[in-house]
């Protein structure tokens, strides 16, 4: 699993946990940039099915960025975030969420593009790519109850 399993972590004790994946890129509708976090979300899904790494990774989360005197937890007590985590991928009935938060495509182009791929009228060569890469993300999420949100420009 690396040593990171999201940009940022969110949990709402035996409720729901939620991987937040983040990228900025100048590039404007890349599917390369978007293929990277695609790809980031989906080496991480068995953090929602698994405890073994969370100790290992506690050790990250009790400390500070860098050189700063900045907290990596943001909200509570790192031993409270941790115990929550925990009892929370150990419950049933926890939702499971991922999210891309992206600024490099608009969701307004994305609709026009592929408006033009199911109508065959030339969509940018990326729009098929990204596509697939939307399309292998939700199959894969499916398959294991998780949600998946996209943020992107308008």
């Amino acid at each position: 699993m690396g040593y990171e399993s999201a940009d940022y972590i969110g949990v709402k004790k035996e409720k729901k946990i939620q991987l937040f994946h983040c990228k900025f890129s100048k590039k404007v509708f890349s599917a390369t940039s978007f293929q990277e976090i695609v790809g980031q979300a989906l080496k991480n899904l068995s953090f929602f099915y698994q405890t073994s790494e969370i100790d290992k990774k506690a050790i990250l989360w009790n400390s500070k960025y860098g050189k700063t005197k900045i907290l990596r937890v943001r909200k509570g007590k790192s031993t409270e975030f941790i115990g929550n985590l925990k009892g929370t991928i150990l419950s049933a009935n926890c939702d499971r969420e991922i999210y891309l938060v992206i600024n490099f495509i608009s969701f307004k182009t994305l609709k026009t593009e592929l408006e033009k791929l199911k109508n065959n009228k030339n969509p940018k060569r990326q729009t098929n790519q990204i596509l697939w890469l939307i399309s292998s993300l939700k199959n894969n999420c499916d398959e294991r109850g998780i949600k998946i949100f996209i943020i992107c420009k308008e």
